[in-house]
């Protein structure tokens, strides 16, 4: 039976060597598609399809080999404190081993093991050297692996929690868990609905319009909150099966989601909220940098 590492490792090195798996910061999430993967040890699991980037590559494969839940939020920012609250410690760069998650400032990859020799692995950069491309990989090194150069990074951490035991089962998605791609706030769709709903408030960020490529408006009332209450309101009712099938229409009944329906609605929603997130925590950041700087200059007069 693989341990927790070689599962994880093993999914790194699937989503590195096939092409369908880009890199992407914007589409982070992927495509909307579920992948079904077969392990070594004929462990059953699923990731998103689609794009990724290097912390969403490393959250998808601990949350694949069943130790990060599904719908936890990571990125480069809060990823050291993701990893020790979900078992993982800090090592030293050197004595590496299969799944240690490799980390410096703004990216992420992984140890994986290449026939017995230990690379790092991991998705890079679009085809365009930024952070977003065309879906999938254009030129074969957007995700890769390559030779293992500890050096190259800042920390190590590895995962140190209990093992996975005979008969323990690996939990597939049904239509509940497409939670735009396992990236939902309370782990499935319906609960993302739910926290969208609550969060969202007039007069703040949740005014900026929904909009179409083409600039036209596209949710009902003109703005996110009512977006959000409208699709809190249909996922009272969604049945499984038919959720999809919900056609988020203005009040002239013309489809308003990207594609028809409320599943790429709420993909819109999750690639904006994302972004939300990054830009508040580098204000904060920002705001940190400023009060030591106030303090520091109050101090010395």
């Amino acid at each position: 039976m693989l341990t927790y590492q070689q599962r994880a490792a093993e999914v790194m090195l699937h989503l590195v060597t096939h092409s369908a798996h880009g890199y992407s910061q914007p589409n982070r999430a992927g495509d909307g598609t579920i992948e079904t993967l077969v392990l070594s040890d004929g462990t059953t699991t699923t990731v998103h399809g689609g794009d990724y980037d290097c912390s969403e590559a490393v959250r998808m494969c601990y949350v694949a080999a069943g130790v990060i839940p599904r719908g936890t939020y990571m990125w480069t920012g809060n990823e050291q404190t993701t990893l020790l609250k979900y078992g993982f410690k800090r090592v030293a760069l050197t004595g590496l081993q299969v799944g240690d998650v490799l980390l410096r400032s703004g990216h992420t990859e992984m140890v994986v093991s290449v026939g017995g020799a230990l690379k790092q692995a991991g998705f890079r950069m679009s085809e365009h050297r930024s952070t977003n491309g065309t879906k999938g990989d254009q030129t074969g090194w957007e995700s890769a692996y390559s030779a293992l150069v500890p050096s190259a990074w800042s920390w190590a951490y590895r995962y140190v929690g209990a093992q996975p035991q005979d008969g323990d089962k690996m939990e597939p998605h049904d239509v509940w868990e497409y939670d735009y791609r396992h990236t939902a706030f309370g782990g499935n769709m319906y609960n993302t609905l739910m926290e969208t709903h609550e969060l969202a408030q007039p007069h703040n960020h949740w005014e900026y319009h929904y909009d179409q490529a083409d600039g036209t408006n596209t949710a009902p009332g003109g703005n996110m909150y009512n977006c959000a209450v409208e699709t809190h309101g249909l996922a009272e009712s969604a049945q499984p099966h038919n959720v999809w099938e919900y056609d988020y229409k203005d009040a002239e009944g013309k489809s308003t989601a990207p594609g028809g329906n409320m599943y790429n609605c709420m993909v819109a929603i999750y690639n904006t909220v994302t972004t939300m997130q990054g830009e508040l925590a580098d204000l904060q950041s920002r705001l940190e940098a400023l009060e030591k700087a106030d303090t520091s200059e109050a101090k010395e007069a």
